[in-house]
């Protein structure tokens, strides 16, 4: 008699589970994309932000990278002190973005007489904003 109780036991707990265990539910499913949106609007800003930090940071390398070109020019154009004169004057190139710089150096005199040295300096400026975005100097040994 007890092994009928225990199969009719098995069976009635078998065929209490509850249905809705079997699935997720539409109720669910937007829920929970509801809750994937408000985190990607919350996250649109800092990408906004990151890309224009992104875009800055272009241009402020491709300015370092022109100074110090120039700067390797200059040192290079030495000894004779009108090789380095020659650097003097203005150039515009554009960043990878496609903004213009302006990259203006300038050479002092030479020395009247003998071995002595001429001060070079890089300045580039961003031409849309005119906002100077490196600069850098040196001096150069010339006879």
């Amino acid at each position: 008699m007890k092994k009928k109780r225990d199969s009719v036991r098995s069976r009635t707990r078998d065929s209490r589970r509850p249905v809705s265990d079997e699935g997720v539910t539409l109720v669910e499913i937007v829920v929970a994309m509801f809750m994937l949106g408000v985190v990607l609007v919350a996250m649109v800003p800092l990408i906004a932000i990151g890309l224009k930090v992104s875009a800055h940071n272009t241009t402020m390398a491709t300015a370092n990278q022109l100074a110090s070109e120039r700067m390797q020019l200059a040192k290079s154009s030495g000894p004779q002190c009108a090789t380095v004169a020659s650097l003097d004057g203005v150039a515009v190139y554009n960043d990878p973005r496609g903004v213009a710089l302006q990259v203006t150096t300038d050479v002092g005199a030479c020395p009247v007489s003998g071995t002595g040295v001429v001060a070079v300096s890089v300045d580039v400026v961003r031409l849309d904003t005119g906002e100077s975005l490196s600069n850098a100097a040196t001096q150069v040994l010339v006879r």
